[in-house]
């Protein structure tokens, strides 16, 4: 158990009794943390999506004190295989460019099947979405590298891991995936069966009744007046 004198003791702990997701504005001040500038992403730069998942957190500290912690840029994503059908597939610059266009292509996708405008009524935007923020659904494509789980395989296989802004269009996307719609290929998703939350928990190995460790964070203000938040001293 983390003391006083452990430097990588928590700043803060406590023990879960229900985790929830829900779609709130973006803070202003996690503006450049929504979409990094080194990932692949349907979001214009210098702009924010209408709505961003929080997950929520309620649990009680040792010191039995009431918390809920919102846990933000927790996106949902799942896999699709990495197309390995050109020479050398994984040169960075053309990695690059792939993560770009199927995001942008997946978004432009969503929004068709939507009934949504994809681009945001501006016919000059480079991007699916456009200007509209509600019309954002790609929060960022990434190249990663795992083990097939069905069938026997040796070694990694390449994925492009895909965040998706809003939980709820995850099924919007998949059905596009399936079409030949996204880049003018059929492509057969991973892992995307998992509920948000679920994900979020299997991610961080957490689980009911036991115990988050968060090493920052920001306290919303005003604090009760009789609620202290030490670095807690564990020892007794």
């Amino acid at each position: 158990m983390s003391t006083q004198h452990d430097p990588e003791a928590p700043v803060l702990r406590l023990r879960i009794t229900h985790i929830t997701s829900t779609m709130s504005p973006p803070l202003p001040t996690l503006q450049s943390a929504y979409h990094p500038p080194h990932l692949a992403t349907a979001v214009p730069l210098g702009m924010l999506p209408h709505h961003a998942p929080v997950v929520r957190i309620f649990g009680t500290t040792p010191s039995l004190q009431k918390i809920c912690a919102n846990i933000h840029l927790c996106y949902p994503y799942f896999f699709v295989p990495f197309p390995m059908d050109s020479q050398d597939p994984l040169r960075p610059e053309r990695v690059i460019k792939l993560c770009q266009r199927f995001a942008v292509s997946l978004n432009h996708a969503i929004c068709l099947a939507m009934r949504q405008n994809p681009t945001g009524g501006n016919t000059t935007a480079k991007y699916g979405g456009g200007s509209d923020p509600k019309h954002l659904h790609v929060a960022s494509v990434m190249l990663v590298k795992g083990t097939p789980f069905y069938g026997y395989h040796i070694g990694y296989s390449y994925f492009l891991k895909v965040s998706l802004i809003n939980p709820s269009r995850i099924y919007v996307a998949l059905e596009q995936l399936r079409k030949p719609v996204v880049l003018g290929r059929e492509w057969q998703p991973h892992e995307a069966h998992m509920n948000h939350v679920l994900q979020f928990m299997c991610d961080f190995d957490l689980y009911g009744c036991g115990w988050l460790d968060l090493g920052g964070g920001t306290f919303r203000e005003p604090l009760p007046g009789a609620c202290v938040f030490p670095r807690y001293l564990l020892s007794r």
